[in-house]
């Protein structure tokens, strides 16, 4: 059959919240609830799917007729820098993934009540930023991942005061978080902790399409609030979003790769994958190859050409050895 190029958008798209929309896009077409997700950060912002694809000149309704089904291809290779530290540090050429890790991602939003910075009294007020701050949320978090360092990771990617200014309480803040993890089992069981640690069990939850939502009303109590001859309450919302799922790559895939790398004398080293990628839409179709790249999500991002041509070389090599035995 033809070999083809391809280049994917959204492999971890941290504005539509869903990983490889892209590949999915050429696989299966996508969804209405696909179509329907939300812009959450970007000149997009607010927007549906489908309203920036048509902005872009695609009709979102004929994507399923572009599809081209998994059962027609028949390998799947991916070239990738490591976006981490270990190839450098073991000095090797080439990463071979096994695994490619899962993640659960939210947006936490707390809303008060916004005040002028120097006419409201600190006890009078109703603030989101020191609630997120005080509570310890991102601390919780932090120590729920620390406990699986070599299994799990957690993050908090941004806080967002919603109309802040320095002369303003703020009223409104949302948290961008996520936690990845080898397991689907060890995500989800790091999931209901961290829901735990936020909301113990005085909590509302409801499905929206594919997103899981936890709310509250909690009370402030800090040394300000106690002069308050009121209660000072917020409300804590956590969204989360559909999980992208941890997969295995194929051994058969992973066992060619690693005899061509030998085959080729190019030091390789087997290992997990921290971050997503497309290959695992391909199931034990995709395969997997690193190049040495440590700094990612980053101007600086680099890989030396050299790094590309030995995985390009690998790729060519191990087609053809997949051509021969067929």
């Amino acid at each position: 059959g033809p070999l083809a190029a391809v280049v994917f958008r959204a492999e971890e798209s941290s504005v539509y919240g869903q990983a490889y929309l892209g590949s999915k896009a050429m696989l299966n077409g996508l969804s209405e609830d696909e179509l329907g997700l939300v812009a959450r950060t970007g000149e997009n912002e607010g927007m549906l799917l489908e309203e920036a694809l048509e902005k872009a000149g695609i009709e979102a309704e004929r994507t399923r007729e572009a599809s081209l089904p998994l059962d027609r291809i028949n390998e799947f290779f991916e070239a990738h820098i490591e976006q981490g530290p270990v190839l450098e540090e073991e000095g090797k050429q080439i990463g071979i993934p096994t695994s490619i890790r899962g993640n659960q991602r939210y947006i936490l939003s707390i809303e008060g009540e916004e005040g002028h910075s120097g006419t409201y009294p600190m006890w009078s007020r109703r603030d989101a930023l020191r609630y997120f701050i005080e509570s310890g949320i991102g601390k919780k978090l932090y120590e729920i991942a620390d406990k699986h360092q070599r299994e799990a990771t957690a993050t908090i990617g941004a806080v967002e005061v919603m109309n802040g200014s320095v002369n303003k309480v703020p009223g409104s803040v949302k948290v961008y978080l996520e936690i990845r993890a080898d397991s689907n089992e060890l995500r989800e069981r790091l999931h209901e902790r961290f829901v735990r640690e936020i909301f113990g069990d005085m909590y509302a939850e409801k499905q929206e399409g594919d997103r899981r939502i936890y709310e509250t009303t909690v009370t402030i109590i800090n040394d300000a609030s106690v002069q308050s001859p009121e209660p000072k309450k917020l409300k804590v919302t956590l969204e989360a979003m559909k999980p992208t799922e941890s997969i295995e790559i194929a051994r058969e895939g992973v066992e060619r790769l690693i005899e061509t790398a030998e085959n080729m004398k190019i030091a390789y080293h087997l290992m997990k994958s921290g971050a997503g990628h497309d290959a695992a839409n391909f199931r034990d179709k995709g395969r997997l190859i690193f190049v040495p790249g440590r700094i990612s999500h980053n101007p600086r991002e680099y890989a030396t050409p050299e790094a590309f041509l030995n995985a390009y070389l690998m790729q060519y090599h191990a087609l053809n050895q997949a051509i021969r035995r067929k």
